[in-house]
């Protein structure tokens, strides 16, 4: 009963957040509830859309003021709504704060070319405000991608949403559609299908129904989720696993408290219930999780994230009301349904603009950094006990060339991360850490370059270092996968709706599968192409002219 009590409290503050966004809060205007997908279609990013880079430089630089970023996927009407937020404040530059950052104007042309329909019904450029949307919007092929792939060695490629390269040849099919009703409803679904020497096999990679009322959207099917700053992993969920089936409920955009409260700045509130596979230790567990993400000043993004495994076949049984205790109450006693494994993390990102006048390597400067704490208390009263971290830097215009940029990244878990004396197998799907793909007691030093040789041709170079550990408890003590790995790819777009990439990756690795002392060697070639299609609409009103979606 003092369980209950205790979790009860947070529970009924919750719900009356809940309430009081649904009813206090404007509703969104119309346009799509798309998210921005965490795969790279175009391959001008490693593992997420461009979108996301570009969004993030411009908020950087200092044009649109305070906006949540570190919580993903995010939709194509919110990064609408930033892109028509930053042409609004140049236009308005009085003071002519801006007129010295011409190297936003190509950034803005790739955003607004891309965001082009849901920046029609925002109005952005039209008199008279938006043109609405059609009834129904219906894209039978959105993207299509066809992918090669040779491998040495059987390869793991690291925030690929479960994929895995057999050695010799490989084949991959990707294609997405969607489906638009109104502006309350919509429906994505992005199937793959690989063949290699030795098998095929298809699988639906995302797929999922998205419902929006006022403004909080309701997601149920598959997706991958990136919570928090870093580039190349993340604490608690990111695209390492295959995405999760799952129910997710949040602000479609954030919010901004009334009261005192302002002062937290744009918020965005999240809450997610997914279900693991059944071929693991605790089958059908499952995994509750909320997050909330703030810019109480325009330069500071904070944020704060739990994540709870429970229940499962042969774990006690669970009635309603607890699906929401487990993400409040716990208990040490290992019969109880609140007996947990329970992962926190919290993380800050510092965005600095025109920093080139005291620091000549970047123009702008983003600083990041994300612990994460799994199953302990505190090892004094102000830190935790054996936490993990990332913290990383990013110079979106290196030597102040809006040409170039660099990330550098480093990550660290410890031998409790992602593991639980219960779920054995730990904080993971189908294999593949949920969190950070270096599981437990891993290690992690990524460097990227960044050069857009030609506004359609991008040279990406990257170099790394990574001990990858297991999530299983009962492998946490066996030696370590030892990587070292440099690679390149190029990306070519001759025409908007046509991308071109070439991948080469160099990898050394020792303790292969944990075994002490194995050695491999592995070269990865990578090639494909990308087509993206006009928009097919049908409708009465607000029929936004077709255009190519891929435009970068």
């Amino acid at each position: 009963m003092r369980a209950l009590r205790n979790g009860l409290r947070p529970i009924l503050c919750a719900a009356i957040c809940l309430f009081g966004i649904a009813v206090a809060i404007p509703p969104c205007q119309a346009a799509t509830l798309l998210d921005v997908p965490l795969k790279p279609w175009t391959y001008f990013e490693t593992n997420r859309d461009w979108l996301y880079t570009d969004i993030e430089k411009l908020v950087t630089a200092g044009v649109v003021g305070p906006w949540v970023l570190n919580t993903k996927p995010m939709s194509r009407i919110e990064m609408a709504r930033i892109v028509s937020l930053a042409i609004r404040k140049i236009r308005e530059d009085e003071i002519g704060r801006f007129t010295h950052r011409s190297d936003l104007e190509p950034l803005l042309y790739r955003l607004m070319e891309e965001l082009a329909p849901e920046l029609d019904a925002l109005g952005v450029g039209r008199p008279g405000g938006g043109a609405g949307l059609a009834w129904l919007s219906l894209q039978p092929l959105w993207k299509v991608q066809a992918r090669g792939a040779w491998a040495q060695d059987a390869v793991t490629p690291e925030n690929n949403q479960g994929l895995r390269l057999n050695s010799g040849f490989s084949g991959l099919l990707d294609f997405s559609s969607w489906l638009q009703v109104g502006d309350f409803l919509s429906g994505y679904i992005h199937p793959e299908f690989q063949v290699d020497e030795d098998d095929y096999q298809g699988r639906i990679v995302e797929g999922y129904l998205k419902l929006k009322v006022w403004n909080l959207s309701l997601l149920a099917g598959r997706e991958s989720v990136w919570w928090g700053p870093g580039y190349h992993g993340s604490m608690l969920f990111s695209n390492n696993a295959p995405p999760l089936n799952q129910i997710r409920i949040e602000t479609a955009e954030p919010i901004v408290f009334p009261w005192i409260f302002r002062y937290l700045g744009p918020t965005r509130l999240e809450l997610l219930y997914a279900r693991l596979e059944s071929e693991r230790d605790v089958p059908n567990a499952m995994v509750g999780a909320w997050r909330v993400n703030m810019t109480p000043l325009p330069f500071f993004e904070f944020g704060f994230a739990r994540t709870v495994q429970f229940g499962g076949d042969g774990r006690a049984s669970l009635n309603p009301i607890d699906y929401l205790l487990v993400l409040f109450v716990s208990s040490d006693d290992p019969n109880s349904k609140y007996n947990t494994n329970q992962i926190y993390s919290i993380d800050g990102t510092l965005r600095l603009h025109d920093v080139d006048r005291i620091l000549p390597l970047s123009r702008d400067l983003t600083l990041y950094a994300e612990m994460g704490v799994d199953d302990t208390c505190c090892e004094s009263v102000f830190w935790p006990f054996k936490p993990g971290y990332l913290v990383g830097a990013y110079f979106p215009n290196l030597f102040r060339r809006e040409t170039s940029d660099l990330r550098i990244e480093w990550a660290q878990t410890t031998s409790f991360s992602y593991t639980n004396s219960i779920y054995r197998n730990g904080y993971s799907y189908k294999g593949f850490s949920i969190g950070h793909y270096i599981g437990a007691r891993g290690q992690d030093l990524y460097v990227r370059i960044t050069e857009r040789l030609r506004p359609n041709l991008s040279l990406v170079t990257e170099f790394g270092y990574a001990k990858v550990g297991s999530t299983n408890i009962q492998q946490v003590r066996l030696p370590r996968e030892e990587l070292y790995y440099t690679g390149a790819q190029l990306t070519w777009q001759p025409i908007p709706a046509l991308s071109l990439f070439l991948g080469y990756r160099y990898q050394k690795t020792n303790n292969v599968d944990f075994v002490d002392g194995k050695e491999e060697t592995n070269n990865i070639v990578q090639f494909g192409i990308t087509y993206s299609f006009p928009v097919w609409e049908t409708g009465q009103i607000g029929r936004p002219s077709p255009k190519a979606t891929e435009g970068n």
